[in-house]
């Protein structure tokens, strides 16, 4: 079997790696692994409601697809998530529509989410964990409000 020459350049005729082959080899594994590691950035953005005035949209939900990394917005609909250039963040938020979001630079970055016309509909969870429409309880029941 014949070996690929560059590496019978690195081996020499015992059989044992160079020295300098094994250094230079290190030192391109190493330039290329931090310049993949660099490109990643923090990017910042706000997820607004169209329907509300560009109120601020808190508890959404943010991911990023490539990585599988996620997090959320704060009470003031902002976040923060490490990227890199172009790839898509995947925005949901119960009550409105999933929205994709391609990265075009890795400046602050303002989505916009639409409202959802699909209305919950009313559940109540009793004290057993049983679920039931409100109409079909056969007892007096408070409703909690926050």
């Amino acid at each position: 079997m014949q070996l690929n020459p560059f590496f019978t350049n690195i081996l020499n005729k015992g059989g044992r790696l160079q020295y300098g082959y094994l250094k230079k080899a290190l030192l391109i594994i190493g330039l290329l692994l931090s310049a993949n590691a660099l490109t990643f950035a923090q990017v910042n953005g706000t997820v607004i409601s169209a329907a509300d005035n560009g109120m601020p949209v808190s508890d959404a939900s943010i991911v990023l697809k490539s990585k599988s990394l996620q997090t959320t917005t704060d009470d003031k609909g902002r976040f923060s998530i490490n990227a890199r250039k172009g790839d898509v963040l995947e925005v949901s938020r119960v009550g409105y529509i999933k929205t994709l979001h391609k990265l075009d630079s890795l400046n602050s970055v303002i989505i916009i989410l639409e409202p959802s016309q699909k209305q919950l509909n009313e559940v109540v969870v009793t004290a057993l964990g049983v679920s039931r429409k409100t109409k079909a309880l056969g007892y007096a029941m408070q409703e909690v409000k926050g």
